[in-house]
């Protein structure tokens, strides 16, 4: 292992990077001889732009005014306050409100330079989004003023490009298996890239892939919990089905989970 992997960023170290690094025991992970030319090689999470479908210009949610949303005082209130919790009050969800949401899962720490490194792991330093891999698509159900589809987020952008037009709710009802899921405003499905992953750092990519998939799902809670809404995540679907109607294909785009987000109901709005 090469003695500056560690040290290079100083005290910005990422615990999974870390833990990435030390298990991986085979010589291409080290040498990524995934790639023939490093000049090749795309910016980590540039790989939805390629594999994701996309059937119209979305909807930009940059200009959006969050300052109506309600929020908890401190970090420490979400933190106290952090719960999973799988009830809808079935109430349409404010646009600001899944713009606050993503802002919170999302945060841009360099608004000017959205460039992600092509190996962070090899540098181990913060980039401009926390969680590169992974991508969210946006199964909108019910939001005022955005229609019933299915939507990729970019984060650098703020912007919800169309996959699916049709109103996602008939697939929903079929392939998540759990009832509670069917009344939430917006089913977040985490997406990743197999191909991606394993080609840019070996065969025990997917770990790095996992590693910031949970990340993301802890995210998701905080960000609900911090504007007061249910969420919830569940892996009680059939990926292969959402695959097949997203049209993706497994491999250079695929479904890791799903997390659930809506309007608590009457009597629990009473307890947070």
């Amino acid at each position: 292992m090469p003695a500056n992997l560690f040290f290079e960023a100083g005290p910005e170290l990422s615990v999974g990077a870390i833990f990435h690094e030390t298990t991986k025991n085979f010589r291409a992970g080290r040498l990524h001889q995934g790639y023939d030319a490093i000049e090749s090689v795309r910016p980590v999470g540039s790989w939805h732009r390629d594999a994701l479908p996309e059937s119209g210009e979305g909807y930009s949610l940059a200009a959006v005014d969050t300052t109506v949303c309600q929020e908890r005082g401190s970090a420490l209130e979400t933190l106290l306050f952090r719960r999973s919790v799988r009830r809808y009050s079935g109430a349409d969800l404010q646009v600001a409100q899944l713009r606050r949401l993503l802002e919170l899962v999302f945060p841009q720490r360099h608004s000017t330079d959205l460039v992600t490194d092509k190996f962070p792991h090899l540098r181990i330093r913060r980039g401009p989004l926390p969680i590169s891999q992974c991508r969210l698509i946006a199964l909108v159900l019910e939001v005022e003023g955005i229609p019933s589809g299915a939507y990729w987020y970019d984060p650098p952008t703020s912007t919800l490009h169309t996959i699916h037009p049709t109103s996602p709710r008939p697939v929903v009802e079929r392939i998540v298996f759990q009832a509670e899921f069917h009344r939430a405003n917006v089913i977040f499905l985490l997406t990743a890239s197999l191909a991606d992953t394993v080609q840019r750092y070996g065969d025990r990519g997917y770990r790095y892939m996992l590693i910031e998939g949970g990340m993301m799902i802890q995210a998701l809670y905080l960000a609900a919990s911090h504007l007061k809404l249910s969420g919830c995540v569940t892996g009680s679907l059939i990926q292969q089905e959402f695959e097949r109607w997203l049209g993706l294909d497994g491999y250079q785009a695929c479904i890791l989970n799903a997390f659930a987000i809506g309007h608590l109901p009457d009597e629990d709005s009473a307890n947070v």
